[in-house]
């Protein structure tokens, strides 16, 4: 009997798509993003409805197959503002993230690779009026540099 390996991923993380075709039951959704990352053009973006709608695991997706595994850790920055919704937390993890410009759009490895970062607030909701005016501070000031 072979033995048994623990992994330290969990099943959700392990199995999340990669990619936006692979999220399930969002059909409407997966075309526009699809079109919208063909395109290379893509517009801020506010994701909302209720739990387990896959909101998160697009934004993920999309940051994925816009980066790669190699530019995904540089690039993408992923908070839970109900963990992390104070304003020091933006003005120090955010900021210092924003604050950093990637250079120009080049593909790597085949993907696009365009020339910004992605930060994905989970549960912005829960953030504090401060933190909210701070992060919006931070996103005008460093504009160029986000998506």
């Amino acid at each position: 009997m072979a033995p048994i390996i623990q992994s330290t991923q969990q099943w959700v993380e392990k199995y999340r798509p990669k990619q936006v075709k692979d999220v399930a039951h969002q059909e409407e959704v997966v075309r526009v993003l699809t079109n919208t990352l063909e395109t290379g053009s893509c517009p801020h973006m506010l994701f909302y409805g209720p739990p387990g709608t896959g909101k998160t695991t697009t934004a993920l997706a999309i940051a994925h197959q816009l980066f790669g595994p190699e530019l995904y850790k540089s690039r993408v920055l992923e908070l839970n503002a109900s963990d992390d919704r104070g304003i020091n937390v933006v003005r120090t993890k955010i900021k210092d993230f924003a604050a950093v410009a990637v250079g120009t759009n080049q593909r790597k490895n085949g993907y696009p690779c365009p020339p910004y970062k992605i930060i994905v607030l989970d549960e912005a909701d829960s953030m504090t009026e401060d933190a909210q005016a701070c992060f919006r501070e931070c996103a005008e000031a460093y504009n160029g540099n986000l998506l």
